[in-house]
């Protein structure tokens, strides 16, 4: 059997797989493309469909491979519709049980993840009609396809800037003066949180993901210049929800592994964002003109908004309401093998829908 197919069935061998999946003719050609401008021949794209909805470097006898999960894309999806369209309370929070399942069957909190499906399933119905009566977003599936070129660039960045420290110093160094010019001009306008900004810049983590961010949108608007059915605007706005939604996964995540500070998360966040919205207002006056580039800059803070309060704050507010399930995971099954087997079966039946 091939490296790329022991690895590939390694992660597929977990509980946690929905379906078997391959990835599409038009994203590996432009996996392939990306990696070859790279010249990076040894880091293969391994597509999955799991409920983990993360995408990781795996690594086998010193080989790397890209995992990319489609479900991830699946859930950005809901979470596009949710950002633009005003679904009822109901819509979000039934997104947020289903999450929440997910994460705490991933962890092994099986009865949690039990009682939250089960709320899942009785809030399904209300959901399909609201989201039947919405207005869908406007060329979804090319909005959808500039996300995941982007998430897909900004990952294979990540193993050039690592496999290639010498090459990658001056980017680091140009960037960090970047990052130190948007801290000027924060301090101008924001100086309560312009010493925060300042602290950020010495984060080395925060720095290399800026870093591979701008690669993602450089690649992501070129794609959507090159599709021609999204206008360079819209193409901009969907690179940023794609870290807004991105975010909003991982503050369910942390909360049920391990709580840590949000306010310290989303301080990280919200700089990686005042970059991404920089860059991308750059790439844009460049690429068409300045007032594509202010037109963006305007409907990028809309879209921030809209996500505070469709999404962001939605899923804080639940989760403070309902950690009481996820931290007091009740030990009933400890000694009973069969009923563990059979809520996994259950649980995976559910997710696959």
């Amino acid at each position: 059997m091939r490296l790329i197919d022991r690895v590939r069935k390694s992660v597929l061998e977990t509980p946690y797989v929905r379906s078997l999946k391959n990835a599409d003719s038009a994203i590996q050609q432009y996996y392939d493309d990306l990696a070859s401008a790279l010249s990076i021949n040894d880091f293969p794209l391994i597509y999955v469909d799991t409920v983990e909805k993360r995408t990781y470097t795996a690594e086998c006898n010193n080989k790397f491979f890209l995992i990319f999960d489609d479900y991830l894309m699946d859930v950005i999806r809901q979470l596009n519709d949710i950002i633009i369209n005003p679904f009822s309370a109901n819509t979000i929070k039934n997104f947020f049980y289903r999450i929440v399942s997910e994460e705490c069957f991933i962890q092994g909190k099986l009865s949690s993840a039990l009682y939250f499906a089960s709320l899942y399933l009785n809030n399904l119905d209300d959901v399909i009609k609201s989201y039947k009566n919405a207005s869908p977003l406007q060329n979804s599936s090319t909005h959808l396809f500039i996300q995941q070129a982007f998430l897909i660039a900004h990952e294979i960045f990540h193993f050039y800037v690592n496999n290639n420290p010498s090459q990658t110093v001056k980017n680091l160094i140009a960037k960090e003066e970047f990052l130190r010019d948007l801290y000027k001009e924060s301090e101008k306008s924001y100086p309560n949180a312009a010493a925060d900004i300042k602290n950020q810049i010495q984060n080395k983590t925060l720095v290399e993901e800026c870093l591979c961010d701008s690669t993602g949108i450089l690649q992501a608007l070129d794609v959507g210049q090159k599709i021609e059915e999204i206008d360079i605007v819209q193409a901009g706005l969907a690179i940023g929800m794609s870290i807004m939604c991105q975010f909003s996964l991982s503050t369910i995540r942390k909360r049920i592994k391990n709580p840590e500070s949000f306010e310290n998360d989303l301080g990280l966040f919200n700089f990686r964002l005042m970059h991404l919205k920089a860059i991308t207002a750059l790439h844009i006056d460049e690429l068409t003109s300045q007032d594509d580039g202010n037109e963006y800059r305007v409907r990028i803070e809309d879209i921030y908004k809209q996500w505070m309060h469709n999404v962001e704050l939605p899923i804080l507010i639940l989760l403070s309401d309902n950690s009481m399930y996820f931290e007091n995971e009740p030990d009933l099954l400890k000694n009973s093998p069969d009923e563990v087997k059979r809520l996994t079966a259950v649980l995976q039946e559910i997710y696959k829908c």
